[in-house]
């Protein structure tokens, strides 16, 4: 972590913060979509929808299908909320960055953490808006190759 250096937002890096944003986002689509299916209100929900199956058509090869196709729509209603959630993103605060949080008249800022000319991880602060004089934590993400160096804790 040594050769890693965080300094200030500058305009030349609106592209790689991006996508840093951007790919980091889509890779919490798989680990979400396993933390919903170990929860047992959608296990229970999965087992009736295999039994309903059964019940109707009395085939398990048509159950499993069955049941297959619901957890397909069931990913493909979680990438739905996460693609949204990244426009959403960028075309809010990260499509000016400058004006989103390098105001001088309030207590917000954005960093990167850059190594070698490129960037590899990014975090902005604003100003709490349910707690009166706290700051939030925005738009935290590391590549995926630079995780477990302590990036995100010294950002």
């Amino acid at each position: 972590m040594a050769e890693v250096q965080f300094r200030r937002y500058r305009e030349e890096d609106h592209e790689e913060v991006k996508e840093v944003f951007t790919v980091g986002m889509s890779e919490h689509i798989p680990p979400s979509c396993m933390h919903v299916l170990k929860q047992p209100l959608a296990q229970m929900f999965l087992h009736g929808v295999f039994l309903l199956i059964y019940i109707v058509s009395s085939s398990f090869l048509t159950c499993i299908m069955g049941v297959c196709r619901v957890m397909l729509a069931g990913r493909m209603a979680v990438q739905y909320i996460f693609e949204l959630g990244i426009l959403l993103g960028l075309s809010e605060d990260l499509l000016d960055i400058r004006n989103s949080y390098m105001q001088i008249d309030n207590r917000s800022c954005f960093w990167v953490a850059e190594l070698k000319g490129s960037i590899v991880g990014t975090v902005g602060i604003l100003p709490c808006v349910e707690e009166t004089g706290a700051l939030e934590l925005k738009r935290i993400s590391v590549k995926r190759e630079f995780r477990g160096r302590g990036l995100a804790k010294a950002l």
